[in-house]
């Protein structure tokens, strides 16, 4: 008997493009260039929107919400006065574009690894060979391993699961 139990595993090899690889320097600079220019974009967006927002919420009150005194809150909050304030939204939008860009990023990176197999799957019921249909193959019959191993970034490794070493085992006995 084994004394080990071998099982059916996957391993995945992820890919990780995290830093600069010299192989796709234009991809790089295209994901610097824009990561700068939503960073910049978010900083804006907190100068010019949510700093003269912070200042009309904090200096106006419902009863004397007026034009001319929304106006006042805005040119108030692009005085020398507030200017403290408005650097504190500067960098504030900053940050919120890095995560933005940071995570965006990701998600497409993501999007573009993923790869589904889609369709009807000719498979043989009796020794779970698939028919590759490619050009290059025309009804030839492969292992199912080899199949997903061109279709995919996945490998296998083969062992025997519980019932299948039993029935091997028996087998075995047997002669």
């Amino acid at each position: 008997m084994l004394g080990v139990k071998p099982s059916l595993l996957i391993s995945f090899k992820l890919m990780s493009n995290e830093g600069l690889t010299p192989n796709n320097r234009e991809g790089d600079i295209m994901k610097m260039k824009r990561i700068v220019i939503e960073t910049l974009f978010f900083g804006l967006i907190g100068y010019f929107i949510l700093h003269p927002i912070s200042m009309i919420i904090v200096h106006m009150h419902i009863d004397t919400l007026s034009f001319q005194n929304i106006l006042n809150g805005i040119l108030m909050a692009f005085s020398l006065s507030h200017l403290r304030m408005g650097i504190f939204f500067i960098l504030l939008g900053i940050s919120i574009g890095i995560i933005y860009s940071s995570y965006t990023w990701k998600i497409v990176n993501i999007s573009k690894k993923i790869k589904v197999l889609e369709g009807l799957l000719p498979i043989c019921s009796y020794c779970k060979k698939i028919r590759d249909e490619s050009n290059l193959h025309k009804d030839k019959w492969i292992p199912i391993e080899m199949y997903i191993a061109k279709n995919s970034k996945l490998n296998f490794t083969h062992g025997l699961c519980p019932n299948c070493e039993k029935k091997q085992l028996e087998e075995l006995n047997k002669l």
